[in-house]
């Protein structure tokens, strides 16, 4: 492996002071991050210096997104960079709840990236009521293919629409986020079962944000920390545009500070009541509009 003084390179894996790299030949490394770097996150792209066994961070390329979760009392972290799809992973059972599917989608919206939502363990059957949701997700523009571990053709058309991008699962536990991601990159798993090696962490790298590639082109960002995500909470000026129904409607309201609660001459009011938006995401929105207005009041 050639080792040029200066290398681009993306994170695979941020550990510590240190952070697992990928060179544009498919090459991985170990390199440390210096001090004024220490906010690295996988999916950087950044700049390296030295060889594989004492190579230096030295410069991080400006982010095209990131992707931010809230944790305990509300301080936001980066777990993850330069997404271009969220892949939102539901399935018939457990139970899915709803509010983390939309959660997911609000931060795709923000990080202006598209969206699926994988209707995963299909061949368990789904309810009447999943069916219909998944329904009123099409009716506003999202893709919801359908997959199955018994069914390697549904896991390669997903593949296929990943190639050449860069995919993050999302989606509650129980939903076979693992079973998935271990399908689509049972291949690549193979180069990276080097990981251990390389940075000494062994089997505690499966509580660390990883980048996976697909061998069929395109990557895929793993994250135990994910299971409970949550968006920031954002204020209605910015949340009523990440629900995309409401989009061509805002401005069309009564008063311009229109909360889409229960004012008059609501436009968003009105379309839920003429049934052109469905009354559960209108509730969907109450419900994050409330967790916002909690951080609020906590601040």
């Amino acid at each position: 492996m050639s080792n040029p003084p200066t290398r681009r390179a993306r994170i695979v894996m941020r550990y510590g002071a240190d952070a697992l790299l990928r060179d544009e030949q498919g090459e991985l490394f170990r390199a440390t991050t210096r001090r004024k770097l220490d906010k690295l996150t996988c999916g950087d792209w950044v700049s390296g210096e030295g060889s594989d066994t004492a190579a230096v961070i030295t410069a991080l390329e400006p982010r095209r997104n990131a992707l931010i979760r809230t944790y305990f009392r509300g301080q936001p972290r980066t777990m993850a960079a330069n997404i271009d799809t969220v892949l939102v992973v539901t399935a018939p059972r457990p139970e899915t709840d709803w509010s983390v599917v939309d959660g997911s989608l609000i931060a795709a919206e923000r990080l202006k990236a598209e969206a699926f939502i994988v209707q995963h363990k299909y061949d368990l059957g789904s309810s009447e009521g999943m069916e219909n949701r998944f329904a009123d997700y099409r009716r506003i523009g999202y893709a919801v293919p359908r997959t199955s571990v018994n069914d390697p053709a549904s896991i390669e058309a997903l593949e296929a629409e990943l190639k050449g991008k860069t995919a993050i699962l999302l989606g509650q536990s129980g939903m076979g986020k693992s079973s998935l991601i271990n399908q689509m990159v049972s291949e690549s798993k193979l180069k990276i079962g080097a990981i251990s090696e390389l940075t000494g962490l062994g089997k505690h790298t499966t509580s660390v944000t990883q980048l996976y590639e697909i061998p069929g082109g395109g990557f895929v960002i793993d994250s135990p920390g994910i299971r409970d995500f949550t968006p920031p909470p954002l204020p209605p000026e910015e949340l009523q545009y990440t629900f995309r129904e409401f989009e061509p409607l805002v401005g069309q309201c009564r008063f311009h500070n229109c909360r889409h609660e229960h004012e008059p001459g609501c436009a968003i009011i009105a379309a839920v009541e003429s049934g052109d938006i469905s009354a559960w995401r209108h509730t969907s929105y109450l419900h994050h509009l409330q967790l916002w207005k909690e951080a609020s009041e906590q601040h």
